[in-house]
């Protein structure tokens, strides 16, 4: 009830404006507009090679990780979007090991970094010419 009369009251103050204009000569233009909240989320966790790369895990500890993934601040995520190039597959298997380190157990955390490191190798090897396509999809199915 309170916002309702504070409408009525807002709502007189835009006729009154209307009509003094008007006998004014002048004319004025009423814009109806409305706030958007903008949110800064950043790139996915698919967005990721490595989200990617981790899809093919069961989806309990997909899960886990892309939780984890979505807490990082935007930043770490656009960095992480770009694939990495030579010279940051350390650093960058580093990071992922370490977060990941927070929510997984040993054998889960092993298995994931394992998927991470092998699809790292993958990538190295396509970029030296040294795998076939061929071989590339029968590497990506069986890790």
């Amino acid at each position: 009830m309170k916002n309702f009369i504070k409408d009525i009251g807002i709502a007189a103050g835009i006729f009154k404006d209307i009509r003094n204009a008007r006998k004014e000569g002048e004319t004025i233009e009423i814009h109806k507009t409305r706030e958007i909240p903008v949110y800064k989320l950043g790139p996915g966790f698919y967005s990721t090679v490595e989200g990617c790369t981790l899809s093919w895990l069961d989806r309990e500890t997909v899960k886990i990780i892309s939780v984890v993934y979505d807490e990082l601040p935007v930043e770490d995520k656009m960095r992480l979007a770009i694939s990495p190039k030579d010279g940051e597959f350390i650093e960058r298997g580093i990071f992922w090991r370490d977060m990941m380190a927070l929510v997984l157990n040993e054998k889960q955390l092993h298995i994931a970094f394992r998927k991470i490191l092998c699809w790292y190798i993958h990538i190295k090897r396509m970029d030296k010419g040294w795998e076939t396509p061929e071989e590339a999809n029968r590497i990506s199915h069986s890790q």
